[in-house]
């Protein structure tokens, strides 16, 4: 690969995930709770000891980010997108992120993932020679999954959906703890909607969960048609899933149906509010102008997640 390409695509992947203010924010809290000691409580399993305090909730978050934008470098380097030598300052963070025995526990044996693992075996292989057409293709499939990566990892409404999603809980004024079950309910209730509209601060903190739930379902539908399209190419088609794995695997078991439910609700609610006849319905005007046919495609990308098989990146891999 001509090193000046190579160098501009590591600076674009720093732009466009290193420097998110979260994994900047991650970065000096990891260092930190190095000093203090605190990593491994911090990053401890949940079914060991819950979760509860919001300031380890936001870590855990922030850190999930930066492991994760390691992940999507590791991707790159697997999909021939770039190739070593890499920036040493990227290498360096890398190494003392992925290689700290506590951040390594998490990401190996309490919420497995297989990119992060491959890091160093992939930051430090020799540089490919040459870019032949399927490669110039699989560049260019590759930086539509960076754009849909970015717009996910950016977007405070999914991020506080998916908090929900992973068994969370925000509390509401007197609405009281909101899980995804309530959401479900005052999705499926118009009256309760329209009545929380009249206070300000609770409707906009029901409204992001109702947009974040709206906007994860459309991606999600975008990272499906993304899957199929590069089925033709079993290593890419696995780095792919394997960069939303930890969500894919939930899917397939508990979130999958969870999902379902919600989606079911949203098109009962928007046949409602259109059957009404009353004014547009703030929460779910992106889906009261869909056809039926666009809500059908919705629950067809979600199966398909749920149902995708595939050879595993860590079989790919030889792992």
């Amino acid at each position: 690969m001509n090193q000046q390409i190579n160098d501009i695509r590591f600076k674009a992947l720093a732009l466009n995930f290193r420097q998110l203010p979260y994994i900047g924010r991650a970065a000096a809290a990891f260092e930190k709770a190095k000093e203090t000691g605190e990593l491994a409580t911090l990053l401890r399993f949940h079914g060991d000891e819950a979760i509860n305090l919001t300031e380890e909730l936001y870590f855990r978050d922030d850190m999930d980010f930066f492991i994760g934008y390691y992940a999507i470098v590791t991707a790159a380097l697997l999909t021939g997108y770039v190739s070593a030598p890499a920036p040493a300052d990227l290498v360096a963070e890398g190494m003392a992120l992925l290689g700290n025995e506590h951040v390594a526990r998490y990401y190996t044996e309490y919420y497995p993932l297989i990119l992060p693992q491959v890091f160093k075996t992939a930051v430090l292989s020799p540089a490919a020679t040459g870019k032949d057409l399927a490669q110039q293709e699989l560049d260019r499939q590759f930086e539509l999954l960076l754009l849909l990566l970015r717009s996910r990892m950016k977007d405070e409404d999914i991020d506080s959906f998916l908090f929900l999603l992973d068994d969370g809980a925000f509390r509401v004024g007197n609405l009281g703890w909101v899980d995804i079950a309530r959401l479900w309910d005052l999705i499926g209730d118009n009256r309760e909607l329209q009545k929380i509209r009249e206070e300000p601060v609770k409707y906009q903190q029901v409204l992001s969960l109702i947009s974040g739930f709206s906007k994860f379902i459309n991606y999600l539908n975008e990272y499906a048609a993304l899957l199929k399209r590069a089925s033709y190419n079993p290593l890419w088609h696995a780095v792919a899933w394997e960069l939303e794995g930890y969500w894919f695997t939930r899917l397939k078991t508990k979130s999958g149906d969870t999902l379902k439910q919600g989606l079911q609700r949203l098109g009962e609610l928007v046949r409602a509010v259109s059957m009404s006849g009353n004014e547009s319905n703030e929460p779910l005007e992106e889906w009261q102008s869909a056809s039926a046919g666009e809500l059908v495609q919705a629950g067809e990308s979600l199966n398909y997640l749920m149902q995708e098989e595939h050879q595993s990146l860590a079989q790919q891999l030889n792992l």
